[in-house]
C-alpha cells in the first residue's frame, strides 16, 4: 500500500471469466478509508481464487443461442452460475476448454451426468420443435389443465421452444388439441394448449418450416361469409358454465353479406354497418375489407380476430363460431337455475342453523329467512332488510375456486337489499359462504377469501344446524356497492340490478 501513488490503476485478471478488474487508487486521508479499499481488493481477489476450476454439474442445452457453438439437446459441462447476470458458464462436452456464458433458462442443469444423459434422450424428439403463437393473450399455465394458474400471456407471433408433450389429443370445451410444455424466447416455461399454436421446425438455414397440416387447413373466405360470429366471451363463459343471461344474447353478432358487400356488426357497446368494395389478403390469413376500415385475421377451427377504427380509436376483438346457438345455451342456463332451486326446495324446504336462524325455500324462487340476528350483527344485511325475497343463481365462482362450490346464490330481500353467497350441497347439508362485494367483478366471484366472512351450515328438517357455523370477530362494513350496480343502505346492500 505504501508504494501506491495517486492515480495508480491496479489490474487483476483471472478465472472464471478472464475479466479485468480495475481498482483506481485516488488520494485518500486516514487509515479508515485506506482500510476500506484494502477490504474491497481482498474480496475481489478471494472471489477470483475461489472461482477457479469449480463445476456445478452437467446440463442439456434446451435452446441454443449459437448453433456454431452448441446445438439443442447437446450435453454441456456447467462450471459457474452468475446470479447477477443470470447466466451459466458452460463448455461443450467435446471441447471443455471453450467456455462461454449462456442464459440460465437455456440450460437444464443436473448434478449427475447420468441424469443429464437420460433427459437428453427424452428431449431428443423435440430438439427441433418450435411453435408460433397465433392468438394475442394466449395463456401459459403451471400445469396442463385449464384450471392451472396462468404464468405468462403470449403475444401474437411470439416464438417458443417445444420441450415435451404433456397430453394426448383431448377436447377442452369446444376445442381439440394437445398440451405441450414450452419455453418462450424470453425464458418463461409453462404449459400451453396447441389449438392456437402453429408448429414448425428449422431447416439448415434456420428458416421455419411449418407443419403441412396447418397449411392445408387454411380457411377460405366462403367459410368466413357463411358463419355468424359471436363474441369470444360467449365461448369462454359457456365452457366455464358462467352464462350471464343479461349479456349472452342472440342479437350480439358479426356477419358478412358478400352479395351486398356489407359488414354487419352488433356488440355489447357498438353497432354499425360498413360497406366494402373488395376483400384483399394482406398477410397470413389476414384480410382487408377495402373501403370499410375493417380487417379480419381468420384462424382455422372457429375464431377470428377483427380490427377496426371507431371514433378515432383502433379496436381489436376476437369472435368465435359457437358449436351451439345462443338461444340453446340460454335455455340450458335457465333450466340449470330452475333445477338448482328445485333441489334446494325438495331437500331444504325448511333448513336450520344453530346461529343463523331458519331458511325456507317456499317456491317460485322465493325464500323466507327468520331468526337471522347473527346475519344482521355480522353486517351482511341491515335490520330493515325484511325476512323474505327471491333467490337467484346469477353469480359464478371464478375458475380458480369453482372446484370448491356449486355456484353463487343471491338473496334479494323485499326491501331491495342483497346478500351473495357461494354455496354447495354436501352430505345432506347446505353450506353457504358470504361474499364481500369487493370480491365480485360483475357476475364473477373472484375469491372466497375474506377476513370478515360468514360461513353457515344449514341442516334440513326440524333439527338444529351444524356447529361449524362461523363468523369473524372483527366484522367490517361492506363497501358502498358492488360491480352489479348494488348500493349499500345501512348494513345491507340495496340491489338495483334486477333478477337475471
Amino acid at each position: 500500500r505504501s508504494s501506491l501513488c495517486c492515480g495508480t490503476t491496479l489490474k487483476l485478471k483471472g478465472p472464471p471469466y478472464n475479466h479485468f478488474y480495475d481498482i483506481h487508487y485516488q488520494e485518500i486521508t486516514g487509515m479508515r478509508n485506506l482500510r476500506v479499499y484494502y477490504y474491497i481488493f481482498s474480496l475481489m481477489l478471494l472471489l477470483t481464487i475461489t472461482g477457479c476450476g469449480r463445476k456445478l454439474g452437467y446440463g442439456v442445452m434446451l435452446w441454443t443461442p449459437d448453433k456454431e457453438y452448441v446445438n439443442n439437446g447437446d450435453l454441456v459441462t456447467v462450471y459457474e452460475k452468475s446470479s447477477l447476470r443470470s447466466t451459466y458458464l458452460i463448455s461443450p462436452s467435446e471441447n471443455k476448454k471453450d467456455k462461454r456464458e449462456v442464459d440460465l433458462w437455456r440450460v437444464r442443469l443436473f448434478e449427475k451426468e447420468t441424469d443429464a444423459v437420460q433427459f437428453r434422450a427424452d428431449y431428443a424428439d423435440y430438439v427441433n420443435s418450435y411453435a408460433r403463437c397465433e392468438k394475442t393473450g394466449l395463456p401459459m399455465r403451471d400445469k396442463p389443465e385449464t384450471s392451472g394458474e396462468r404464468v405468462y400471456k403470449l403475444a401474437e407471433g411470439q416464438s417458443m421452444k417445444i420441450l415435451s408433450k404433456a397430453s394426448d389429443k383431448i377436447q377442452v370445451g369446444n376445442l381439440e388439441g394437445t398440451w405441450y410444455l414450452v419455453l418462450t424466447n424470453d425464458g418463461i416455461e409453462g404449459y400451453c394448449f396447441d389449438y392456437s399454436l402453429l408448429m414448425y421446425t428449422l431447416d439448415e438455414k434456420g428458416e421455419p418450416v411449418y407443419e403441412q397440416k396447418q397449411k392445408q387447413a387454411k380457411p377460405t373466405l366462403e367459410s368466413l361469409f357463411s358463419t355468424i360470429w359471436r363474441p369470444k366471451f360467449y365461448e369462454e363463459n359457456y365452457n366455464l358454465k358462467q352464462v350471464n343471461i343479461n349479456t349472452f344474447k342472440a342479437d350480439y353478432r358479426l356477419d358478412f353479406d358478400n352479395d351486398s358487400k356489407m359488414v354487419n356488426y352488433k356488440g355489447l357497446k357498438n353497432k354499425f354497418q360498413r360497406s366494402y368494395t373488395s376483400v384483399i389478403e394482406v398477410g397470413f390469413n389476414k384480410y382487408s375489407f377495402e373501403g370499410a376500415d375493417f380487417w379480419v385475421t381468420f384462424y382455422e377451427g372457429g375464431f377470428i380476430s377483427i380490427q377496426y377504427a371507431l371514433d378515432g380509436k383502433d379496436i381489436a376483438e376476437t369472435w368465435v363460431n359457437l358449436s351451439r346457438s345462443p338461444d340453446e345455451i340460454i335455455n340450458e342456463e335457465y333450466a340449470r337455475r330452475k333445477s338448482l332451486y328445485e333441489t334446494l326446495q325438495n331437500n331444504f324446504s325448511t333448513a336450520k342453523s344453530d346461529r343463523f336462524g331458519t331458511l325456507k325455500f317456499t317456491g317460485d324462487n322465493n325464500f323466507e329467512w327468520t331468526n337471522k340476528n347473527r346475519l344482521i350483527a355480522s353486517k351482511v344485511i341491515s335490520p330493515s332488510a325484511g325476512s323474505s325475497g327471491t333467490v337467484s343463481f346469477d353469480y359464478f365462482p371464478d375458475e380458480t375456486i369453482m372446484d370448491r362450490y356449486q355456484g353463487g346464490m343471491a338473496f334479494r330481500f323485499a326491501s331491495g337489499e342483497k346478500a351473495v353467497f357461494l354455496f354447495r350441497l354436501e352430505g345432506g347439508t347446505l353450506y353457504l359462504k358470504w361474499v364481500n362485494p369487493k370480491n365480485i367483478d360483475r357476475d364473477i366471484i373472484k375469491s372466497d377469501f375474506t377476513v370478515d366472512g360468514v360461513e353457515i351450515t344449514f341442516s334440513p328438517g326440524s333439527g338444529g344446524g351444524s356447529q361449524q357455523d362461523s363468523e369473524s370477530d372483527n366484522q367490517t362494513q361492506p363497501p358502498a356497492g358492488d360491480d352489479n350496480g348494488s348500493q349499500n343502505t345501512g348494513t345491507g346492500q340495496t340491489d338495483n340490478s334486477g333478477d337475471n
